[in-house]
């Protein structure tokens, strides 16, 4: 496999869109990540750029994630999907974070897209060893709504 194609994202599905996002998270591409959002990343309400997106996650490893079944508004309008989250700071703490993103279609040159619109995020525990095993059923639980 060549080193672009581990980082090559995937936007053809909600679910794949937000799976492929942090694929590129573990992996350190941050750039492809953020190419996955709609409008650019907002951090605070204010658009960051690329650099200050990769900068903000520097001191932070993705341990492991679960993303969970979509829930739809329309087909094909818009959708929420729950994920949870194992990270670690730069000071060796893991956390459990849970929450949905929100996605919305967006016509490409070839087809459709599915890009990230926002997240509501929250951490749910500190952990001393990733809880793997259960992340799926993490993700599962999350209810989201618009």
């Amino acid at each position: 496999m060549l080193a672009g194609e581990a980082c090559a994202p995937d936007s053809s599905t909600p679910h794949v869109t937000v799976e492929s996002y942090f694929v590129a998270l573990h992996r350190g591409c941050y750039e492809k990540a953020y190419q996955l959002w709609h409008g650019g990343v907002k951090v605070g309400g204010l658009t960051v750029s690329p650099q200050q997106f990769a900068a903000l996650l520097a001191d932070t490893e993705l341990v492991d994630f679960a993303v969970g079944a979509p829930v739809a508004a329309q087909v094909g309008a818009e959708a929420l999907v729950p994920v949870a989250v194992v990270k670690r700071e730069g000071d060796g703490r893991l956390f459990l974070i849970a929450g949905c993103y929100n996605l919305v279609p967006e016509a490409g040159v070839e087809s459709l897209r599915w890009a990230i619109t926002w997240a509501d995020m929250t951490q749910d525990a500190i952990y001393t060893s990733p809880p793997v095993e259960e992340l799926a059923a993490v993700a599962n639980s999350r209810v989201c709504e618009w």
